[in-house]
């Protein structure tokens, strides 16, 4: 991944910081097609070449993209978050609530994917309230315990 610091003095005009920029290759596969598609990307990075050498970009990047792979994607698609229409106020963190319990309670099982754990726990009710009352139920005798704070 190629990476350099010799636009640094360009970009502090318009954005303070930018240590160097990088251009990253990528094939990308669809995965409702199975077509693959290759992609040009550019980032701008506060790092400089001595915190982040190419590798250690790349390592960055792709965590990233681990991190809205695995929650964002879950969250946006999964549980329909990017269809609500309410924007403002304290509105979306509330409805943002039941969906982050549902993948806490997903993660705990180990099931990675949303629509199948679902469909999972619609067709077994009773093992999805255990999950919820075992949880309940852990947490309460965390808060009797003596030592909590």
């Amino acid at each position: 991944m190629p990476c350099s610091p010799d636009l640094g003095d360009w970009f502090a005009q318009q954005w303070e910081g930018i240590e160097q920029v990088f251009r990253l290759e990528r094939t990308v596969r669809l995965l409702k097609t199975t077509q693959r598609r290759h992609e040009v990307v550019y980032g701008l990075s506060r790092l400089s070449m001595r915190q982040a050498p190419p590798q250690r970009m790349l390592w960055l990047v792709r965590g990233h993209w681990a991190i809205e792979n695995k929650l964002h994607y879950r969250r946006d698609v999964s549980l329909g978050e990017d269809a609500c229409q309410t924007r403002t106020g304290p509105v979306p963190g509330l409805l943002a609530q039941p969906g982050s319990t549902v993948l806490s309670f997903m993660d705990r099982v180990g099931e990675g994917l949303v629509a199948r754990q679902m469909r999972s726990f619609d067709a077994h009710l009773e093992q999805a309230l255990a999950l919820v009352l075992d949880f309940l139920l852990f947490h309460l005798l965390e808060l009797e315990s003596p030592g909590y704070k």
